[in-house]
């Protein structure tokens, strides 16, 4: 613990910024980790289920079981069954309508992750680029007796914001890259199983 207080002191002021950057970064992450799982359920088991209702006739058996699941695939559906009785194009509005709302809510603030990765990296490459400028002035202006630790002070800003910014950029990025594929296949679900379901009800109320 010492040693990580000594390392962050002797980066300088970009530590801050770089740690509060990290900070977000957490607070977004875990966020999103929550909410995409929460959004996440079993699309073949609510299909099958869905189409033993739909093929018994019971439409708000299959409505009361959208609503107690609560997942976007479950609300877009619902929203189908409840315009059920009306013609094929209104219930497709209603379906679009529900699902221009939930689909963005998926990918919502997913975009800030590689923004904040970024940031990281810059932040340490400007603490890099601080610390050597701070080595170069003390070659100028430090005594001799002073010059060497000032310059080893120089190269530790140089060095340790380098790594601590890439430390926070890696885990950012690879954490939006298991983020984004996981919104990526509920979305990708959504898409499969609303058209079967929906293709379903247009045949029942054909036949």
């Amino acid at each position: 613990m010492a040693s990580f207080i000594q390392f962050y002191k002797s980066g300088g002021w970009a530590m801050h910024f770089i740690s509060l950057t990290a900070l977000v970064s957490l607070a977004l992450i875990g966020e999103r980790f929550f909410f995409l799982f929460k959004s996440s359920m079993n699309p073949e088991s609510f299909l099958r289920t869905i189409t033993k209702k739909l093929r018994e006739g019971d439409y708000n058996g299959a409505i009361r079981y959208c609503d107690s699941i609560g997942k976007p695939l479950s609300k877009i559906i619902g929203a189908g069954l409840r315009n059920y009785k009306d013609d094929i194009r209104e219930m497709q509005n209603a379906v679009d309508e529900v699902g221009l709302a939930e689909i963005p809510r998926i990918n919502q603030r997913l975009n800030y992750l590689p923004v904040l990765s970024q940031v990281a990296t810059l932040l340490g490459l400007l603490g890099t680029i601080a610390g050597l400028l701070k080595s170069f002035a003390a070659l100028l202006t430090a005594s001799a007796s002073t010059r060497t630790m000032e310059l080893i002070k120089g190269i530790s800003v140089a060095l340790n914001t380098t790594f601590f910014g890439l430390s926070v950029a890696i885990p950012v990025m690879l954490f939006h890259a298991f983020l984004q594929a996981k919104a990526d296949g509920i979305v990708d679900d959504i898409d499969e199983y609303a058209v079967k379901i929906m293709n379903m009800l247009q045949d029942i109320k054909k036949g």
